[in-house]
């Protein structure tokens, strides 16, 4: 298994993730994964991304390939969901968390809602810093995503985003704009030790909100210049 193709895939769907919120406290797993399915394919394919440019078509998923992953993206990376992760969920996903890692390059484990805290905290120690501690090194790396219920309806939302082909809702680019620019801020506080961004996403959200800023410098200077 080959993970290096995917890396850049696999951050962004993470990072996808953690900007997303289910918008409410639905009674059955299944509302919680179309949603996020939803979610996640106007945003993959808005072409909205100003740091990775324009990509091909990415494919979004439900219950895909031999282990029928909860939501799968391009077929490599599995999303397995939880909704109120319980004692009895918890061992049942150490084992999908196995199945997973061999069929796909990336695997990322998602609770909407936790009941077992402990059991989750045992899983992210034992299968987020398994790379170099021993374990197989061809083994799909995971990740651990926790969706707060206090949070629900918070987060962004499928409606924010344009597809590339223009087929999805219409969004405002302004608003685009500022929330980069509002990570990056955000990122800024979080590597001068006041915020509580991850360092990783700090750093990439610093960098993307620097070259929003100089791209709308720049191009506001080019009109400046043409029409003076």
């Amino acid at each position: 298994m080959f993970l290096g193709n995917n890396q850049q895939l696999a951050s962004k769907v993470s990072s996808a993730i953690e900007d997303w919120t289910p918008s409410e406290a639905y009674g059955h797993e299944s509302k919680f994964q179309n949603e996020l399915q939803e979610y996640l394919d106007q945003r993959l394919n808005s072409g909205n991304d100003m740091m990775l440019g324009p990509t091909e078509e990415i494919v979004v998923e439900r219950e895909h390939g031999n282990v029928n992953g909860d939501v799968v993206v391009n077929g490599d990376i599995g999303i397995e969901m939880k909704r109120d992760l319980s004692n009895s969920q918890t061992k049942k996903l150490r084992g999908q968390i196995e199945e997973y890692q061999k069929e796909y390059t990336h695997v990322i484990a998602l609770a909407c809602g936790i009941d077992d805290m402990d059991g989750w905290r045992k899983l992210k120690n034992d299968y987020e810093n398994q790379m170099g501690m021993g374990m197989d090194p061809d083994a799909a790396p995971v990740k651990f995503i926790h969706k707060k219920k206090t949070n629900y309806g918070e987060g962004a939302s499928a409606d924010q985003y344009n597809r590339a082909d223009g087929s999805g809702p219409t969004g405002d680019g302004f608003e685009e704009l500022a929330s980069v620019v509002e990570d990056g801020v955000r990122g800024y506080q979080s590597l001068t030790g006041d915020g509580t961004m991850e360092s990783g996403k700090a750093t990439a959200a610093v960098a993307k909100a620097v070259f929003v800023v100089g791209f709308v410098l720049v191009l506001l200077v080019y009109v400046f210049i043409t029409f003076m």
